[in-house]
């Protein structure tokens, strides 16, 4: 099978099961922790903590910059998802206490944050990551592959980060 016919079969498949995606490639996630929102917004500030959070395989080789701590602490990491990987910085573009936001700059880049709400338990925090799917012909392929495997990883996180702040 030649390039062009191929490439006309993934346009033909992708066009065929578009109306079938959402409009955005959005990840969101929700747990309820065990913590109160402080303890939360404390752990989730500081980018030194972020790496134990993500399951194996999610994310990988943290290099963090000068400051880990508050409005603009960064780090470079590189996030994996099946076959889809970016090595991307991340900034701590702000936070309060019922928000911590994650920066990724660049065209290839994300929104990731932390929203915190108290409960009578603890908090429930989403985790909500800002993401375009990419365009035609690959959209199927990653609505079908690599969401999956992101919302495995973000799930993972909010596990992490509950039995982090177990006493």
């Amino acid at each position: 099978m030649g390039m062009s016919t191929l490439l006309s079969v993934l346009l033909l498949v992708s066009s065929s099961v578009a109306a079938d995606w959402p409009e955005d490639g959005d990840v969101v996630v929700q747990r309820e922790i065990a913590a109160t929102p402080a303890a939360i917004h404390d752990h989730l500030r500081n980018l030194e903590n972020h790496p134990s959070l993500w399951p194996e395989g999610c994310s990988s080789e943290w290099e963090f910059g000068n400051t880990t701590t508050d409005v603009g602490a960064n780090a470079l990491v590189t996030y994996q998802a099946g076959v889809w990987r970016r090595k991307l910085t991340v900034v701590l573009v702000g936070h309060d206490e019922q928000r911590v936001k994650l920066d990724h700059p660049g065209n290839r880049g994300f929104v990731m944050t932390y929203s915190l709400s108290p409960t009578a338990a603890g908090t429930q925090v989403e985790m909500h990551t800002w993401i375009n799917p990419p365009p035609k012909p690959f959209t199927g392929f990653y609505f079908k592959r690599t969401y999956p495997k992101w919302l495995v990883c973000h799930e993972g996180v909010l596990e992490n980060l509950g039995r982090a702040l177990m006493n």
